[in-house]
């Protein structure tokens, strides 16, 4: 076991980049028609997914009031083994890999009818300065915020609020809580008086504080938002999502394998 997870992280790559001869980024990434050699896909799957220590729920539990999370990427092990190849080259900082696995039309902007690699480089500032670019914990936090595929399969959407909250909810204006127990404080600091815990609600959002806090090396701002009923005060930024933060979209090519077609922010 210890030498599968040794070989895994270059296993992951390998296997990707061989499966998927990149096409010049003035090309149609549709080009790729390489056929996948899926049982090794399915080997580095199944060693991957006995390692994960928690996975989110495959199925999205209805509850009024609430949008609990749910990542149907597992029910894909092409798909899973993409994504998971794609967060280590994250974690990594790795923007050659980042590159290797983007569409070569890739959507920096809702916007755009056509996209480029030249563009997704340019915004995100993945040239001299690449480490300090904002997209490796971007992408990360909605890489691990579950997702779901369309009703066909061919496409992924992340994170899950992104791509489940019901239509009756002003996309503008509501947002949705992504944890449980999360503290609902009187004050924008982590010595606030805590007025409730509330679980996956979807609230309203007023206002994003100008006051951050860092717990665990991460920085986020404080939110206000008002429950269903009616009660006001500040979430840890962490804890909340907005659909109209950043999404990623992802779809199956020809040959079976996954490319990301679009990152941006509504």
């Amino acid at each position: 076991m210890r030498i599968i997870l040794y070989i895994l992280p270059l296993a992951l790559m390998l296997l990707w980049t061989a499966c998927k001869q990149r096409p010049p980024a003035d090309t149609d990434a549709e080009n790729n028609i390489r056929p996948l050699n899926r049982d090794s896909i399915r080997q580095i799957y199944e060693a991957t997914i006995a390692q994960k220590p928690a996975l989110l729920p495959p199925a999205q539990i209805i509850e009024p009031g609430r949008l609990r999370p749910v990542d149907e990427a597992p029910s894909d092990t092409i798909f899973f083994v993409y994504r998971e190849a794609l967060l280590q080259a994250i974690a990594q900082k790795d923007e050659f890999r980042l590159l290797a696995m983007t569409d070569g039309k890739i959507r920096s902007n809702p916007k755009e009818t056509g996209g480029s690699l030249a563009t997704f480089v340019e915004h995100w500032q993945l040239g001299k300065d690449k480490d300090e670019s904002a997209i490796w914990a971007r992408l990360r936090q909605v890489l691990q915020g579950g997702g779901v595929f369309s009703a066909d399969r061919n496409t992924f959407t992340a994170p899950y609020y992104c791509a489940t909250l019901p239509a009756v909810y002003d996309a503008e204006v509501f947002g949705v809580i992504t944890g449980e127990g999360v503290r609902l404080r009187a004050t924008p600091d982590l010595q606030g008086q805590v007025l409730k815990t509330i679980s996956y609600d979807v609230v309203q959002i007023l206002e994003t504080n100008a006051t951050t806090a860092t717990v665990s090396g991460e920085t986020h701002p404080w939110v206000k938002v008002k429950l269903a009923d009616g009660k006001e005060g500040y979430i840890y930024g962490k804890f909340v999502g907005s659909p109209l933060d950043y999404r990623a979209v992802f779809r199956r090519q020809p040959n079976g394998s996954w490319l990301m077609t679009d990152f941006y922010k509504l």
